[in-house]
C-alpha cells in the first residue's frame, strides 16, 4: 500500500482517541498551504475508509471516528510503512544499483512499487543522478520499455565500486570483509553488499590476489590493493554470469609486455577455474594493476620506467579529459604517450637538456590546453618541476587526439541522386549514424556525374537512380535506404577497401605537406567552429505564442519579453523597437509560405535563437504593398561584431532555410523535436564540410 509522507504524517496526527489536529496547525508543521493539506485529506480519508474509519471534519479540526481495533491496525500499517521508507540519496543509490546490476531496461513502476513511491517521483530521481554524477550517468528511456544505463561493461563495474564506497567507508568495507575471511558471520546491516560481491568467492580470490602481487618487484600499499580487491570481487562476479568485456578494437598488444600482464592471467585464473578468460579482461585487469599506488617509503623509483610512464599516462589522460570537458579515447593516446613519457623520465632523471622550437607557437595557438596540461602532469611527474618544453610535447600528443578521427581510412563514396538537398541530407543523416566509417561522400545529379573524370578515387558510387550507359560499377539504392541495404554497402566497401590496401588516395587529399604553422591555424579555425556552433544549439529556445492576440504589435511586445526573459541584460522595449523597425523597413527575411526569420544585433556576447511558433497567422510586410502571413518567426540575436566565423554560421543557416525545400518543411512544422533536428542536423553537414575543406 502506498502513502504519500504528507499523508502519513496526518494520519500520525489524527488516529490516536484523542488526536485532533487543525488544518491550520497541519499546513504548518509540513511546511505546506492550506491549500495543499485539503488536498491530500482525499488520500487520508480514502485510507480510512479502507479500514473501516471514517475522517470527521468539524470546522478546521480533523479526528478519526471508528473503533480501536481499526485504529491499531492502521497504525500497524503505517508503521511498516515508515520502515520500509528511503531517503531521497538512499532511493538514488537504489536506482542506481538496480540499473548497474542488470542489462535489460527496467519499468519505472516497478522501481515505484519497490521504494514506495510514485513514478513520478522514480522519473525525478533518475534525472538527479545524471546531473550529480557529473555526466558518468547516462540513461536511456525508451518509452513503454523502461530505462537502462547507457554504459558499457568496464563503465559499470567502476560505477559499482565507486557506488559500493559511497554506501559504505573504504575502511569500514575492508574491516568488515577480514572480520568475514576470520570466520565471523555475513551480518544482516550489510546484506545490501550480496549485490556487488559474492561473499562465497571472498576467500578464494583474496589468497590468490595476495599470492601473485607478491610476484611483482614493487609493492602496492594498502588503499589500492582494497580497489584491487573488490574491482576483482565485482568483475568475478559478473564474469561468472556471462557480463564479459567485449574485444575492444583497440588492441592493447604492447601491454602484454609487462610482467603485470602475467599476473594478472594467472589471478584470472585462479579465481575461475572453469573459465576462458578474454583477453580484455585480463587486459583491463592489467590496467588496473598498473594504475595502483607503489607503497611509500621505500627507496624506489618505480624501478621500471614502462610501468611508471604507463601509471602516468593513463592518469594524465583520464584527468585532461575530464578538465577540457572532452572525450579522448584512452587507447589512441596511450600507446604513444607512454612511450614518449617513458623517454622523458630517463633524460629528466640524467638531467639531459630539452629543446622544444616550437613551444612559443604551441604556447600562442593552444595556450588552455598547454596550461592545463602543465598543471597535471607536474603533479605526475616525480620531479619537482616540469620543463615547458617537456609540457609542450605532451600537448602536442593531446591535440592530436582531439582533432585527428579515430579512423585513419575512412571510406569514401560518390552519390548520385537527382534530388533535392534534402534527400541528401537525409541520405548523409543516415549514413553518419548506421556507416560512420562512410565519411567521405560527394553528391552529384547524373548531369554532374559525366564531369567526373576520376571515378577511381571513390571507394564506391551509388546511385538513387538508374544510369543508363554508365561504364562504371555501381550500386543501386532507395532514397529511404533501409539496414540491410545499408549491411550490404558496408560489406562491400570492407572487401573493396581490403583489395586496394592503404595506399589509396582519399578524395581531396594533398600530396604536398603542410607546414605546421597553416596546420596549426586550420586546427585553430575549426576549434573556433566547434564552440560556436555548440554555443549556437546550447542557445535555442522554442516557445508556441499565445492564441489570444492575432495583433501583431502585440505579437512582437510578446516576442521581445520572451527574448529579455532569457537574455537579462536586454531590454524588451529596446528589442521590441528593433523588430517594428525591421518589419516597417521590410528587413525581414521570408522562408517558405508561413516562416519569417529577423536579425538583430545587440549587445550580446553568443548568438541566440528564439523560435515562435504560433496558433494563428500574422501578417508581417515583407515586400512593397505585400503582406504575407507567418505562423514561424524566428529571432536570431547577435552579436554588434560579428567574426568571420560566426558569420559564416549564420549565412549558411539563412540559405538553408530559405532554399532547402525539406529544411523549410521542418522550420514550419511547429513540431519542437523537427525543428531541433533541423539545426543539429544541418549543423553537423556544416562542419563536416568544414573539415573536409
Amino acid at each position: 500500500m502506498y502513502l504519500s509522507a504528507r499523508s502519513r504524517i496526518i494520519l500520525e496526527k489524527i488516529l490516536p482517541e484523542k488526536g485532533d489536529a487543525t488544518i491550520q496547525q497541519l499546513a504548518s508543521d509540513l511546511g505546506v498551504s492550506e491549500r495543499t493539506v485539503r488536498r491530500d485529506l482525499d488520500e487520508v480519508k480514502q485510507t480510512l475508509e479502507n479500514f473501516d474509519l471514517i475522517l470527521v471534519r468539524k470546522g478546521s479540526k480533523l479526528s478519526v471516528s471508528g473503533s480501536l481495533q481499526n485504529r491499531e491496525n492502521v497504525q500497524k500499517t503505517l508503521l511498516d510503512l515508515i520502515g520500509n521508507e528511503f531517503t531521497p540519496l538512499e532511493r538514488q543509490y537504489f536506482i542506481l544499483r538496480v540499473l548497474l546490476t542488470t542489462n535489460e531496461p527496467v519499468k519505472l513502476i516497478a522501481l515505484a512499487s519497490e521504494l514506495s513511491v510514485t513514478v513520478a517521483t522514480v522519473g525525478s530521481d533518475l534525472t538527479r543522478l545524471e546531473e550529480e554524477w557529473n555526466g558518468k550517468i547516462r540513461i536511456e528511456r525508451k518509452r513503454g520499455i523502461g530505462v537502462k544505463l547507457d554504459c558499457s561493461i568496464i563503465e559499470k563495474r567502476e560505477l559499482l565500486r565507486e557506488l559500493l564506497f559511497m554506501s559504505m567507508p573504504k575502511i569500514k568495507l575492508y574491516q568488515y570483509l577480514v572480520e568475514i575471511l576470520d570466520g565471523a558471520p555475513v551480518s544482516s546491516n550489510y546484506e545490501f553488499l550480496t549485490h556487488f560481491i559474492d561473499f562465497q568467492m571472498l576467500g578464494l580470490v583474496d589468497r590468490s590476489l595476495t599470492r601473485w602481487m607478491k610476484k611483482l618487484s614493487y609493492e602496492v600499499n594498502n588503499d589500492s590493493l582494497v580497489d584491487l580487491l573488490i574491482y576483482l570481487l565485482i568483475a568475478v562476479k559478473q564474469i561468472s554470469k556471462g557480463k564479459i568485456i567485449s574485444k575492444k578494437s583497440d588492441n592493447h598488444i604492447f601491454i602484454q609486455d609487462y610482467p603485470e600482464y602475467d599476473i594478472a592471467e594467472r589471478i584470472l585464473k585462479d579465481c575461475l577455474p572453469d573459465q576462458t578468460i578474454p583477453e580484455a579482461e585480463i587486459t583491463e585487469l592489467t590496467m588496473q594493476v598498473l594504475e595502483s599506488e607503489i607503497r611509500t617509503g621505500e627507496d624506489v623509483f618505480y624501478r621500471n620506467e614502462k610501468v611508471q610512464a604507463i601509471r602516468i599516462a593513463k592518469k594524465l589522460i583520464s584527468r585532461v579529459a575530464k578538465e577540457i570537458d572532452l572525450p579522448l579515447s584512452q587507447m589512441s593516446l596511450l600507446k604513444g604517450l607512454t612511450e614518449h613519457i617513458q623517454y622523458s623520465l630517463i633524460r629528466l632523471k640524467k638531467k639531459m637538456p630539452l629543446n622544444n622550437p616550437l613551444l612559443p607557437l604551441i604556447k600562442s595557438e593552444f595556450g588552455d590546453l598547454f596550461y592545463v596540461v602543465q598543471h597535471i602532469a607536474s603533479e605526475l611527474y616525480p620531479f619537482k618541476k616540469l620543463p615547458e618544453e617537456e609540457t609542450g610535447f605532451i600537448v602536442l600528443h593531446f591535440e592530436a587526439a582531439i582533432i585527428q578521427s579515430e579512423n585513419l581510412r575512412p571510406y569514401s563514396a560518390l552519390v548520385v541522386t537527382s534530388r533535392s538537398n534534402g534527400v541528401s541530407t537525409w541520405l548523409r543523416a543516415r549514413f553518419r549514424k548506421r556507416l560512420p566509417k562512410l565519411q567521405k561522400i560527394k553528391f552529384v545529379t547524373p548531369l554532374e556525374l559525366v564531369k567526373e573524370t576520376n571515378l577511381h578515387k571513390y571507394d564506391i558510387i551509388l546511385s538513387t537512380t538508374d544510369l543508363t550507359d554508365f561504364k562504371v560499377d555501381y550500386e543501386l539504392i532507395s532514397i529511404f535506404i533501409s539496414d540491410a541495404e545499408m549491411k550490404d554497402i558496408q560489406h562491400k566497401l570492407e572487401k573493396i577497401v581490403s583489395a586496394k590496401g592503404d595506399d589509396v588516395d582519399f578524395p581531396g587529399f594533398e600530396s604536398d605537406t603542410k607546414k605546421l604553422p597553416e596546420t596549426l591555424s586550420n586546427l585553430k579555425s575549426m576549434h573556433q567552429f566547434y564552440g560556436l556552433i555548440i554555443s549556437f544549439l546550447e542557445s535555442i529556445y522554442i516557445e508556441s505564442g499565445s492564441d489570444m492576440t492575432r495583433n501583431k504589435e502585440d505579437n512582437l511586445r510578446s516576442f521581445s519579453q520572451s527574448i529579455a526573459n532569457k537574455k537579462p541584460d536586454l531590454s524588451s522595449d529596446k528589442i521590441f523597437k528593433k523588430l517594428s523597425s525591421l518589419e516597417a523597413r521590410q528587413k525581414i527575411i521570408s522562408g517558405g509560405t508561413n516562416s519569417a526569420y529577423f536579425l538583430v544585433n545587440d549587445n550580446v556576447q553568443t548568438a541566440s535563437t528564439h523560435i515562435f511558433t504560433l496558433n494563428h497567422s500574422i501578417d508581417f510586410q515583407i515586400e512593397d504593398g505585400l503582406k504575407s502571413p507567418v505562423s514561424t518567426v524566428m529571432v536570431f540575436m547577435l552579436p554588434y561584431k560579428l567574426n568571420a566565423e560566426l558569420l559564416e554560421i549564420t549565412t549558411y543557416l539563412l540559405t538553408v532555410l530559405t532554399e532547402d525545400d525539406a529544411a523549410i518543411l521542418l522550420a514550419e512544422s511547429g513540431d519542437e523535436t523537427k525543428i531541433i533536428s533541423l539545426f543539429t542536423t544541418y549543423l553537423e553537414e556544416f562542419l563536416e564540410h568544414k573539415r573536409k575543406n
